[in-house]
């Protein structure tokens, strides 16, 4: 496994030219093909067979990397932060807060730490565009109203996601029987 990155590097990219990600994708779909029909120089074996003797399937409908654009930002005072010269809208309680902006395949999503406070559709109208929803409006409408002192009823964020980590535990026996098969 150490090697797979450079036998990429050497025998996938080295010399290639790609029109795009869609482009990338194709070449790399080809190349992958031809790869696992050939004898592989360690094992002796043809990887596709070794699939179907292990009782495995080759990963089908993989969706395609698509890149993201990350970037941190300060919400300004009127809650929006601006992306590529467009403004989008954050709860009102994040003004003058650092933000995390990601732009992946159409959509901005905007994080406070690891929760997500907004998202919305990436817009292709020209520079100067504000994109809002419209209970930010609300809130930011409510807060000014207030003189900025009244507290206001918060937003729900759009969601929370925690990652805890699973991790199965075994007796070391189950190791000491593998490495002595």
């Amino acid at each position: 496994m150490t090697r797979s990155v450079g036998y990429v590097k050497a025998n996938f990219l080295r010399g290639r030219r790609f029109e795009g990600l869609d482009d990338l994708n194709a070449q790399r779909w080809t190349w992958l093909q031809s790869a696992n029909s050939k004898v592989h120089a360690t094992t002796g074996r043809i990887p596709r067979d070794l699939l179907s003797e292990e009782g495995l399937q080759p990963l089908a409908n993989l969706r395609p990397w698509t890149p993201a654009q990350r970037c941190i930002r300060r919400v300004n005072a009127e809650a929006l932060v601006q992306l590529q010269g467009t403004q989008y809208s954050v709860p009102a309680r994040y003004c003058r807060h650092r933000v995390e902006v990601e732009a992946r395949a159409g959509i901005i999503t905007i994080r406070s730490g690891n929760l997500i406070i907004a998202s919305h559709p990436e817009t292709l109208e020209p520079r100067g565009t504000r994109v809002e929803l419209a209970e930010h409006v609300k809130e930011r409408w409510e807060l000014s109203q207030a003189g900025g002192v009244r507290k206001i009823t918060l937003s729900k964020p759009l969601c929370e996601i925690r990652f805890e980590p699973t991790v199965q535990v075994r007796p070391l026996s189950v190791y000491e029987q593998e490495a002595a098969a």
